[in-house]
C-alpha cells in the first residue's frame, strides 16, 4: 500500500505519494463549495532514499531537497527535481518571500560557505547554528537583499566570532553580531552587536546597529518589531542596575519608561498607536497594565 503525505501551504496542498511531489493550486469560486485543483508536478524523487530536509518557496512553484548519498557521507542537493551538487553538510533551506531566490549552508572539509542561487559564496569556520549562534539566515521582504551570520576566528576565540555579511559583503568587525534583520518596506536592516563580547553578568553589554548606526547601549536587548509602514521601530533595552535588570521600552532610538517587565510590543496597522504590556511591583504584587502612547491604563 502506498502512503500520502499531505503538507497545508500558503498557496495549496502538497501531495506526496510514489516518490512524486506534486503542487495543487487551490481556487474556490465566491459562494462555490467545490474546490477546483489544478496540479502541477515539481519533481520526482528516486525510491528507496531517505530526505533530510524538504523546503517549498512561499509561491509554491518551487521546491528544494536533499539526501545523503549512500554509504558515502555526501549530501545531494535538488532544486525542482534538476540535480545540484554534493557537500558533506547542507542546512538552513531557505527561499525569498516571492520565491524567485533560494540560498542554503554547505559544509566542504573544515570550512562552510553560503550558497545563493547555486553560486557559492565566501568560506568561513562555520555559518549560523553549526556552532550555536542560532539560525540567522534571512531575505529581506522584497527579496533583493540577503544577509546571514558566519563565524570566524575559531582557533582564537572559544566558538569562535560572529560576524554579519549583508549582499555577499562583510558588515563591520563587533566582537559579536548576530540576529540580522529588515525592516517590512526593506530599507532598514538592523542587527545585533557588542563590542567587548562579555557576557551580562560579566558587565557585557549590547546595541543595534541600524542602517551602519550603532544605537543606545544595554546588558540585553530584545523584543524589536517595526511599525507595518517602517517608519518606526521598538524594542525593549535592559540594564543591570544595582544587581537587578530594569527594563525600559525603545521607541525609534530613543529611551521611554522603565518598568519591571515589557512585553507584547505592537504597532496598530496604521502605524499611528503603538502598544504594550507593562509590569510594575506594588505592595510585593505584580501589576499588569497596558501603555497606550505613552499613557499607562488601568493595572490588573
Amino acid at each position: 500500500m502506498k502512503k500520502y503525505f499531505i503538507a497545508m501551504g500558503i498557496a495549496g496542498i502538497l501531495l506526496v505519494a510514489g516518490g512524486v511531489f506534486v503542487w495543487q493550486w487551490q481556487k474556490t469560486p465566491t459562494g462555490a463549495s467545490n474546490i477546483n485543483l489544478k496540479t502541477t508536478k515539481l519533481a520526482t524523487i528516486p525510491e528507496n532514499i531517505r530526505l533530510e530536509d524538504v523546503r517549498f518557496s512561499p509561491n509554491g512553484r518551487s521546491v528544494f531537497y536533499y539526501y545523503e548519498i549512500e554509504k558515502s557521507n555526501k549530501m545531494l542537493t535538488f532544486l525542482n527535481g534538476q540535480e545540484g551538487k554534493k557537500y558533506d553538510q547542507v542546512n538552513f533551506l531557505s527561499f525569498s518571500l516571492d520565491g524567485k531566490q533560494y540560498a542554503y549552508a554547505a559544509k566542504e572539509g573544515d570550512k562552510m560557505f553560503v550558497v545563493l542561487n547555486g553560486k557559492e559564496g565566501k568560506k568561513y569556520d562555520a555559518i549560523g547554528s553549526f556552532m550555536s549562534f542560532g539560525n540567522d539566515f534571512t531575505f529581506s521582504p522584497d527579496g533583493k537583499q540577503f544577509a546571514y551570520t558566519a563565524v570566524i576566528d575559531t582557533t582564537v576565540i572559544e566558538k569562535g566570532r560572529p560576524i554579519i555579511v549583508l549582499n555577499g559583503e562583510e558588515d563591520k568587525r563587533y566582537k559579536y553580531s548576530r540576529y540580522p534583520t529588515f525592516s517590512p518596506d526593506s530599507k532598514q536592516f538592523i542587527y545585533l552587536a557588542s563590542e567587548d563580547g562579555k557576557s551580562p553578568a560579566e558587565g557585557g553589554e549590547v546595541f543595534l546597529v541600524n542602517n551602519g548606526q550603532e544605537g543606545g547601549k544595554y546588558n540585553f536587548i530584545n523584543n524589536l518589531v517595526f511599525s507595518p509602514d517602517s517608519k518606526q521601530f521598538a524594542h525593549v533595552g535592559t540594564k543591570l542596575e544595582d544587581g537587578t535588570f530594569k527594563n525600559s521600552i525603545v521607541l525609534n532610538g530613543h529611551e521611554g519608561k522603565t518598568y519591571e517587565n515589557i512585553g507584547n510590543l505592537t504597532f496598530s496597522p496604521d502605524s499611528k498607536q503603538f502598544a504594550y504590556v507593562g509590569t510594575k511591583l506594588e505592595d510585593r504584587t505584580f501589576k499588569y497594565f497596558i501603555v497606550l502612547n505613552g499613557h499607562e491604563g488601568k493595572t490588573y
